[in-house]
């Protein structure tokens, strides 16, 4: 491992500009003067027969001691090794059980919007300032310290410091909706008959309505206690509908229809 005195006799560096001159000629490109140019996503170079990143000897350079964690660029460019860039992080690539104190460390929430944001980055996909999460299945989930999880959760943990055995339910049923006045605890059959939409292959526009061909009328249908309840046989689709939202909201407590 080269040493903070040994660098300082091959290399100088501008902390303004994040970058490295050779003192003295080396032989070929290392020429007493010359800039140290990237190479590959990572700036580096090779000092007596190792190489090292070049945003590591910067650290070295300025403190130094050689970094013995992670060091990030803040602003989530690589090749900007300016010193005032670079942040010591001890959560890059750690894996460890999520707590309200960790989590705040690493994430930013916004409990009114529900945005969250990497307070510190943790992998090349979780840089610092960008949002967590991706969408799946319209609902956003995400990898923290090793946990995969989904957002509406990790909210709830920053909000109220644990996870809940129980369902975390959107009431205004928009699974991307995670500001925690719009998060509510429930049960598997709460958080299920709190659904607007109809289903994808549902024809007839409207959630719980059906067209029967044989009789040429709309069928409204709910489901209690895992009992597919008939509402009755109507002309239109609308009317089925509204048949079928009078239904629900006496028999499914948690609807927001």
């Amino acid at each position: 491992m080269i040493t903070y005195e040994r660098l300082r006799e091959l290399l100088t560096y501008d902390n303004s500009t994040g970058k490295f001159y050779w003192i003295n000629d080396r032989g070929g490109r290392a020429k007493s003067g010359f800039e140290i140019k990237p190479s590959g996503k990572f700036a580096s170079v090779q000092l007596d027969g190792k190489t090292y990143k070049c945003h590591m000897l910067a650290f070295l350079y300025e403190t130094g001691k050689y970094p013995d964690v992670h060091i990030s660029h803040a602003n989530g460019d690589s090749s900007d090794n300016r010193f005032s860039n670079l942040e010591e992080n001890k959560y890059w690539g750690m894996k460890c059980e999520l707590s309200q104190e960790i989590l705040k460390e690493v994430i930013t929430y916004n409990r009114e919007t529900g945005d969250m944001r990497w307070r510190v980055s943790t992998s090349a996909r979780s840089i610092k300032g960008s949002a967590v999460g991706s969408v799946n299945e319209n609902r956003v989930s995400v990898h923290v310290l090793g946990n995969r999880t989904r957002l509406h959760r990790l909210a709830w943990l920053y909000e109220y410091g644990y996870l809940p055995d129980t369902d975390i339910d959107h009431v205004d049923t928009n699974p991307q909706n995670n500001a925690i006045s719009n998060l509510r605890l429930a049960t598997k059959k709460q958080n299920r008959e709190n659904v607007r939409l109809p289903n994808k292959n549902n024809q007839a526009g409207y959630r719980g309505v059906f067209f029967s061909k044989k009789d040429n009328l709309f069928i409204a249908k709910i489901t209690h206690n895992y009992k597919s309840i008939s509402v009755g046989y109507f002309k239109s689709a609308k009317e089925a509908s509204d048949a079928y939202i009078k239904a629900k909201r006496r028999l499914h407590e948690f609807n927001t229809m």
